[in-house]
């Protein structure tokens, strides 16, 4: 099974995400914001898929995706985008 780590920025949309997640056969981890993903994540991890929420400031986000990017070369990393955002 898929293991996916989320980085959630409130607590409603990191349990709507990790149910959908898992109704799909996902094994999810999560956890609420930067300083907690650090902490869970510093011993190491093996994930497929890291996913950083669209709530937190776009500063915030980047620096988490960069920071997993460096820790976790491997994984793939995907940053929700607000929905206000024009892609």
């Amino acid at each position: 099974m898929p293991k996916v780590f989320q980085i959630a920025y409130t607590s409603e949309l990191m349990f709507t995400r990790e149910a959908v997640l898992q109704s799909r056969g996902y094994v999810v981890k999560s956890v609420l914001g930067n300083e907690a993903a650090k902490r869970v994540l510093k011993s190491g991890a093996d994930y497929d898929l890291f996913i950083v929420g669209h709530t937190a400031s776009q500063e915030a986000r980047q620096e988490i995706v960069h920071w997993v990017r460096e820790k976790f070369p491997r994984a793939e990393v995907l940053a929700l985008d607000p929905p206000n955002i024009a892609a």
